[in-house]
């Protein structure tokens, strides 16, 4: 989606004239986006939001970089995307038995997802036990009701 944003071009005035050109990131809409993830991430969790700026930041760069890069790069960024997108939902199916949080929830899947997945690698290091306890009852809790109404369900 990254690569698909920096289509938008410099929102702001790019080049060796502007105050921009002493940092190695264009200011498309694919930077704005992440700064806004990266401000909302760090406010929710400070050092694990911080940490993940720098892979975020990443990620823009190169998006950035692959779009300058490939004369295709939007039927591959859309290719990527979309088999990104085709894969969750069958992975979700097998290996939960239920589908992804995408579609209960939109803004959390979309917003906090990613925050999600990089605390659990976070937690897997030792990071936070406690904040881990809590996550994982939420998550124990949202899994027995899910079951238990999809119980409800498959027996009317």
């Amino acid at each position: 989606l990254l690569a698909l944003l920096a289509n938008s071009g410099p929102l702001l005035p790019y080049g060796s004239d502007s105050w921009w050109h002493i940092i190695p990131f264009v200011p498309n809409l694919s930077l704005l986006i992440t700064l806004i993830y990266i401000t909302y991430y760090i406010l929710l969790e400070p050092f694990a939001g911080a940490l993940y700026s720098v892979i975020l930041l990443y990620m823009v760069y190169h998006a950035t970089n692959f779009n300058a890069s490939y004369p295709n790069h939007n039927t591959l960024a859309f290719i990527v995307h979309i088999t990104s997108w085709i894969a969750q939902f069958i992975g979700h199916g097998f290996a939960e038995k239920r589908s992804p949080a995408l579609k209960d929830n939109f803004t959390q899947a979309i917003l906090l997802a990613p925050l999600f997945v990089w605390l659990e690698v976070l937690f897997s290091i030792g990071y936070r036990s406690e904040l881990q306890k809590r996550v994982g009852s939420g998550v124990d809790l949202a899994i027995a009701k899910f079951k238990k109404e999809k119980s409800k369900g498959s027996k009317s």
